[in-house]
């Protein structure tokens, strides 16, 4: 009698093992989809501002906006260099109507379910011998606020070559 005690307690204590076990792996799996669903929605976000930084390139490409619709309020997307020297894309409402919408505003962006469009502002810097470069700076996101991605280039237009991309980096 005491031996079928002794056993009961053994398979019980293995039970509560087995189901602690289970529990846990039930609760990394759940952990693990968050995360590629996380990481999937940065991506979109990626994809979105990159799409966004080509856009504004492509127009600098084609010719480069007039030089007097740049101001340092930046109210259309077109930035002269602020007063204080704290560069536009930091100082800029990225939910606001200043920056320029993917297509110029004039395309939908093709992935459907984003939270926003992806966006741009194009500041004109110190105009150099080889033409006047431009920082594009670009927001992406996905489809939640944590996922926004921010892009940037230095693009180079107007010289004598043909327009290119100077540099480029990644903000957050």
């Amino acid at each position: 009698m005491k031996q079928q005690g002794f056993s009961l307690i053994i398979v019980l204590l293995l039970l509560t093992i087995m189901v602690g076990l289970a529990t846990t792996a039930l609760h990394t799996a759940g952990a693990d989809a968050r995360l590629q669903v996380g990481e999937r929605d940065r991506q979109l976000a990626f994809e979105a501002a990159e799409a966004a930084l080509r856009d504004g390139e492509a127009w600098l490409r084609a010719g480069a906006p007039a030089a007097a619709r740049f101001d340092a309020e930046c109210s259309a997307g077109l930035c002269l260099p602020s007063a204080d020297g704290t560069p536009q894309w930091r100082r800029v409402d990225w939910n606001g109507t200043a920056p320029i919408r993917y297509g110029h505003g004039e395309a939908v962006f093709p992935q459907a379910g984003l939270l926003r469009e992806p966006r741009y502002i194009i500041e004109a810097l110190p105009e150099l011998a080889a033409g006047t470069p431009y920082r594009i700076t670009a927001a992406g996101w996905g489809r939640n606020p944590a996922s926004e991605v921010r892009l940037q280039s230095v693009y180079l237009a107007g010289g004598a070559m043909p327009a290119r991309r100077l540099s480029w980096r990644q903000d957050h």
